[in-house]
């Protein structure tokens, strides 16, 4: 069974960022269940920088933030159905570097989950337009490429 490949969307609501993602909360527990693990690479989305953001004005709402936050790392890794990939590996970087030069995608972040994704053969989650569009062929590709609404109607 393929393994599934988290982009941050997913993990934000571990973090008390609402992912903003129909039925997630019924819904992930059981995607999980159906996937060996789950892999789960960090990148800040704009909500989450918000927030943060917010923080450092605010330090009631900077430190319920930071606590947050350690609590979700700790949920995190205290789950085995979830683990940390590596940042990144010579593997992911020709990846991602053919996603830049072919395929013009500048998010660092997102040519890297992509790049793990097709390392490792596995399902990559995401709900980033960019990486959807990419239409590669062969090793230099994530098994499969899917958003939470095609996951809900499988």
């Amino acid at each position: 069974m393929d393994e599934l490949l988290l982009d941050t969307t997913y993990l934000l609501p571990i973090f008390r960022v609402s992912a903003g993602l129909r039925k997630f909360e019924d819904a992930f527990g059981k995607l999980l269940e159906f996937f060996f693990r789950a892999l789960q690479p960090r990148e800040p989305d704009g909500g989450e920088m918000d927030k943060l953001r917010l923080g450092r004005t605010n330090s009631k709402k900077r430190d319920a933030l930071l606590a947050a936050y350690r609590t979700g790392v700790k949920v995190l890794a205290s789950d085995r159905r979830l683990m940390a990939t590596p940042l990144t590996s010579d593997t992911v970087e020709g990846v991602a570097d053919g996603v830049l030069v072919r395929e013009g995608v500048k998010d660092y972040f997102d040519r890297v989950i992509y790049g793990t994704g097709a390392d490792r053969g596995c399902v990559v989650l995401t709900e980033d337009e960019e990486l959807l569009k990419l239409k590669g062929e062969g090793p230099s590709t994530p098994s499969e490429v899917l958003t939470w609404k095609k996951v809900l109607s499988m």
